[in-house]
């Protein structure tokens, strides 16, 4: 049996590559590009760290680092329902959590696809603020607004309050 012997200069473009993407990935530059060339492969390598975006919510001085994630399914209860001419008014509870705006999106969507008409939707993540918005979600105390999350007006205008109001607000359909 034959054992296959690779070259000193292919060894030396190997290790020269695995070091420039071991220094690559250690990086804090996101926008690290090199590349390795030796005459006698013609290699290159380049290598690109993925950039971190950081965002401020609810304008306090809590940061949040994102990263790239799938969204995430919302467990939900529907905890008040007010029957109307126009679609049924639902005050929602869910877990706190650190949600994204894709998912509270879903989450309405789920919710009004699955309980149609919806005319006002209300999702809080505490059971003060859903004894409160089910009461009135005009008079509600700084504490009680920081868990209400969301909002449907009219059946079709998704307007984010509370940790979430700096993601303004959508129409559903546009």
């Amino acid at each position: 049996m034959r054992r296959q012997s690779w070259g000193p200069a292919f060894r030396g473009a190997a290790v020269a590559a695995l070091a420039v993407t071991v220094l690559a990935a250690c990086s804090d530059d996101p926008t690290v590009s090199t590349a390795v060339t030796d005459t006698s492969l013609e290699s290159v390598t380049t290598v690109a760290a993925a950039p971190d975006t950081t965002r401020q919510r609810g304008g306090s001085n809590r940061s949040t680092s994102t990263s790239v994630r799938e969204p995430i399914e919302i467990s939900y209860d529907i905890r008040h329902r007010e029957p109307s001419d126009s679609g049924d008014r639902l005050v929602v509870l869910i877990e706190p959590g650190d949600y994204t705006e894709i998912d509270l999106s879903n989450l309405v969507l789920d919710i009004v696809e699955a309980n149609e008409p919806v005319d006002q939707l209300d999702v809080v993540d505490s059971q003060a603020a859903l004894n409160a918005v089910i009461r009135n979600s005009e008079n509600l105390t700084r504490q009680q607004s920081r868990h209400y999350v969301l909002r449907l007006e009219n059946g079709n205008r998704v307007v984010f309050l509370g940790p979430y109001s700096d993601l303004g607000s959508f129409i559903i359909g546009s």
